[in-house]
């Protein structure tokens, strides 16, 4: 096994373990704040340039938050925010994108952007105080917005080529 793959999966198993982050093209995450129990302070920030890219989050818990920004390539984001204080932001730049949001219960929020190439976003806001943003500016598009059970709203811009757009709130 090579320096970089033992390197990448200790952080695929300490994301796992303490509900944190991994990002793909990173030798070392960055952890914030990180509660081996999934359960308070969380934050997480990723910042990636280019090649593979690749974003696996899931914080448990209470106060997270996140961020992301990929640049160039394959890009690809995942993060799940599981109740109480969430909040994300993501920026993907350029080629593959592909994203996708969950926020389970608690103060929600997001932003997404995607820039160039095959984009597609899905943001899932399951009960509080809800707020979603999507802007995809160009080739083939695609957003889609759930939100269900309280505060709501979902703005999704998206520019030129494929576009798609899906809103449903309950």
């Amino acid at each position: 096994m090579t320096r970089a793959t033992c390197n990448r999966l200790c952080a695929l198993a300490l994301a796992a373990l303490c509900h944190c982050a991994w990002a793909g093209d990173l030798a070392t995450p960055e952890l914030s704040n990180a509660d081996p129990f999934g359960v308070r302070g969380h934050s997480a920030r990723i910042a990636q340039d280019g090649n593979g890219n690749d974003v696996a989050l899931d914080q448990g818990g209470l106060h997270q938050v996140a961020s992301a920004a990929q640049t160039g390539s394959g890009n690809r984001a995942a993060v799940s925010q599981q109740g109480a204080a969430n909040r994300s932001t993501l920026a993907q730049t350029g080629l593959a994108n592909n994203l996708s949001l969950v926020q389970n219960g608690q103060q929600n929020r997001s932003a997404v952007s995607q820039s160039g190439a095959d984009n597609l976003s899905t943001v899932a806001q399951f009960g509080a105080a809800h707020d979603a943003h999507i802007e995809q500016v160009g080739n083939l598009n695609t957003a889609h917005v759930e939100q269900y059970g309280r505060g709501r709203t979902a703005t999704i811009v998206q520019n030129g080529n494929g576009i798609t757009a899906t809103t449903i709130q309950y």
